[in-house]
């Protein structure tokens, strides 16, 4: 095995087998852009984790359909339930590195409800791909320009909102793009005891 000079996390690639040089050594070559490669030091060495024992995740979109109509189907038999629930679907930073737009692309067509991402790049990201259900972008952040609420809007997204100046900031542009009687779908969220973003008790 060739020495590998790996300092910190490689980002992976797609194709089978490249090699990326560094300081004219060769590197191990991966399969997949989404994973990143784990290091050991041997010695003077560092070597990949998986230079011995290669790793690899297969999504198996089928399986994921079937998943899908699984949880729907239990859902279903919840006949005590006061309301219908729903499947909303999370795909952030990537799908959890199982690729969001083939992930939302299937689970759409397989009738989910909706989609959620954290940040506005990964819904347009979404959007660019063809996906065109509901998707709820849960950051509440949309950047501190108005391009970003504008882009939000255009591509129908659903916000998050738990603070009133949010909503005047999302109002006036949605005039703006909309018209002056136009209405936008807002997820108002609240804080259930985690401490992060939401609404609180009494507010």
């Amino acid at each position: 095995m060739p020495e590998l000079e790996i300092v910190g996390a490689v980002r992976a690639v797609e194709v089978l087998g490249l090699h990326i040089g560094r300081g004219g050594q060769q590197q191990v070559g991966v399969t997949r852009r989404i994973r990143r490669e784990r290091v050991v030091h041997y010695g003077e060495q560092v070597l990949a984790a998986e230079a011995a024992r290669v790793t690899r995740a297969e999504i198996n979109l089928a399986h994921l359909r079937h998943n899908l109509r699984e949880l729907g189907a239990a859902m279903a038999a919840d006949a005590g339930a006061a309301v219908a629930a729903q499947i909303w679907a999370v795909l952030k930073a990537d799908g959890y590195g199982h690729g969001a737009a083939a992930v939302g692309r299937t689970l759409e067509q397989a009738g989910v409800a909706g989609l959620c991402v954290a940040l506005l790049e990964e819904g347009l990201e979404l959007r660019n791909a063809g996906v065109s259900c509901p998707i709820l972008v849960m950051g509440g952040y949309y950047g501190r320009f108005r391009d970003g609420v504008e882009a939000l809007i255009e591509n129908e997204l659903t916000p998050v909102v738990y603070a009133a100046d949010q909503i005047e900031r999302i109002a006036p542009t949605v005039r703006f793009v909309r018209g002056d009687h136009a209405r936008q779908v807002v997820h108002l969220k609240v804080d259930t005891g985690m401490g992060r973003l939401g609404v609180r008790e009494g507010e």
